[in-house]
């Protein structure tokens, strides 16, 4: 069985999402905000290893945890590659400190994502 868990994060309260299947060593972690306690439990909870992180977009409240999380758990980070430069520049992923449970760090994705030639 395939699960879905939505995992609320932050003061915007955005939506993470763990996806994993019964059969699998692995989750997958989509839109990791700023909740690093409350998206770790939910990790361990599943009894799966992190296998990757997948970002939909590069707005600060969708991947502020994704950089402790990659450096905890040793798996890579995509996202499409125009938004791949948000990932360093707060001014682009519009951070906003009074908005966020963690800090800013810079990152960079281990793939940017490209759409399949037509």
């Amino acid at each position: 069985m395939t699960r879905i868990q939505t995992i609320l994060c932050g003061l915007y309260g955005e939506n993470a999402y763990l996806l994993y299947r019964d059969s699998a060593r692995q989750a997958v972690l989509i839109d990791p905000g700023d909740d690093l306690e409350a998206l770790t439990q939910a990790i361990a909870a599943s009894g799966k290893a992190l296998g990757a992180i997948l970002l939909t977009h590069g707005h600060f409240d969708h991947m502020l945890a994704a950089q402790p999380l990659k450096a905890r758990f040793n798996c890579p980070v995509y996202i499409h590659a125009q938004d791949g430069p948000y990932l360093s520049n707060p001014a682009l992923n519009c951070y906003d400190k009074r908005a966020s449970r963690l800090p800013f760090v810079p990152f960079q994705a281990d793939e940017l994502l490209r759409p399949a030639p037509a």
